[in-house]
């Protein structure tokens, strides 16, 4: 067995070399990463969902031409793309940006520049975009789907509650002021706001009891459409895709009979995800930090377990502390690394403020059918714990901040 996965895992290995090799950009006259330091106008597709912040829009845009003396020419590469606020856009709009290219925030292959405030003329909206993907038309569909559950969530939660609800529950964080991500950060608990394995888990929790009426069988197969579906409309983030692979691999071996292993299924799910994106296991931080989560929570919750038997699990605490310990454990040099700090508070604040995270999802759920009915107890429910973690971010020497450069 061990021969055969030392195999498996080499031929892996090979595999994404490879893929790596071939995925890397070339610097010809078409990418856009070839004229870094030129002012130029280029046309292409917005390639995500925009992100809103309080004063500003950022978004990708997929770049298919470029202008040069008045003639149009076909042009490839990727331009992250912030501007004052641009609440217009919309995934799948074709629009013309012109502005200098500087170089990318940070060293990623899948990005070729970085346009700061440039001007932007909507050539097409998504609707009429006839060029569109039947996927992409289906995703975006979604993405309006999103929008109008958040804005279901504004109008019967007041802020910073309802942006909370829309980040546990979308993963959507532009409503959430300033000050209350500090708090977030400072108390060690930014990873609720982003949605991650823990929320697909509880989701699919949800779902499994909602359609425990139903055969087995039928039940995971709509277990799996929804967490497809739900995957798409949230944006395919690292995390959730992470945890969303994993979580149907488990289902389906559920429907088999078969056992499944929760570090091959980690693995398995990294190579997929690598498979389609060479460059995320090097690049993006939320693979990394979705993958050191998972497996800190594989490899060391066992032995907490051990060490900690004796002890009672009292209302959960027990249990809930070995997750969060096993956890942050792992994802902890990333955590200093790319943040150039950490809380020391987090062990605690996530022991305290993670058991409220399902009820919270729930009232959040409730409150966009029901609205002012569910939203009530559960705004009470959240402003308690906005309370505890902004108790928690005012402590003394709540983060260590190491303030490196």
């Amino acid at each position: 067995m061990k021969t055969r996965n030392l195999y498996l895992a080499v031929i892996a290995i090979a595999v994404l070399t490879i893929r790596y090799i071939g995925a890397l950009p070339e610097f010809d006259e078409r990418y856009a990463g070839s004229y870094v330091g030129q002012k130029l106008t280029v046309k292409g597709i917005v390639e995500e969902q925009p992100e809103e912040g309080e004063f500003y829009t950022q978004f990708k845009l997929e770049v298919s031409d470029f202008k040069y003396l008045d003639a149009w020419y076909p042009a490839k590469g990727t331009i992250l793309i912030q501007t004052q606020k641009f609440s217009e856009l919309n995934y799948g709009d074709v629009v013309e940006i012109v502005g200098v290219i500087d170089e990318p925030l940070r060293s990623d292959p899948r990005i070729s520049g970085f346009i700061k405030n440039p001007g932007i003329k909507i050539v097409k909206k998504e609707q009429e975009n006839y060029f569109l993907s039947p996927f992409r038309q289906a995703q975006g569909k979604l993405f309006k789907l999103r929008g109008f559950l958040t804005g279901r969530l504004d109008a019967f939660l007041p802020s910073p509650s309802s942006g909370f609800a829309a980040g546990i529950l979308f993963g959507v964080r532009s409503g959430i002021p300033r000050e209350v991500t500090d708090d977030f950060k400072r108390a060690g608990l930014t990873h609720i706001l982003a949605l991650s394995g823990f929320n697909i888990v509880i989701l699919i929790a949800f779902i499994e009891n909602f359609l425990v009426f139903l055969p087995r069988k039928i039940a995971n197969v709509l277990s799996l459409g929804f967490i497809f579906v739900f995957t798409l409309m949230v944006g395919a983030g690292a995390s959730v895709v992470r945890a969303a692979i994993m979580g149907s691999l488990s289902l389906i071996a559920k429907m088999f009979g078969r056992h499944s292993s929760g570090l091959r299924l980690l693995f398995i799910a990294a190579f997929l995800m690598a498979l389609f994106d060479p460059f995320i296991i090097f690049y993006d931080i939320g693979f990394q930090l979705s993958f050191a989560a998972t497996l800190g929570l594989i490899l060391f919750s066992g032995r907490l377990k051990k060490i900690f038997e004796k002890y009672p699990n009292q209302l959960g605490i027990k249990e809930s502390f070995i997750t969060t310990f096993a956890a942050q454990i792992f994802t902890l040099p990333l955590i200093f690394y790319y943040f150039k700090g950490f809380s020391i508070l987090a062990p605690l604040a996530n022991l305290i403020v993670l058991p409220f995270i399902p009820v919270l999802m729930l009232g959040s759920f409730l409150s966009i059918i029901f609205g002012k009915i569910a939203a009530a107890p559960t705004w009470i429910i959240f402003e308690i714990v906005l309370k505890i973690i902004h108790v928690f971010a005012e402590l003394p020497f709540s983060f260590i901040d190491f303030g490196i450069s």
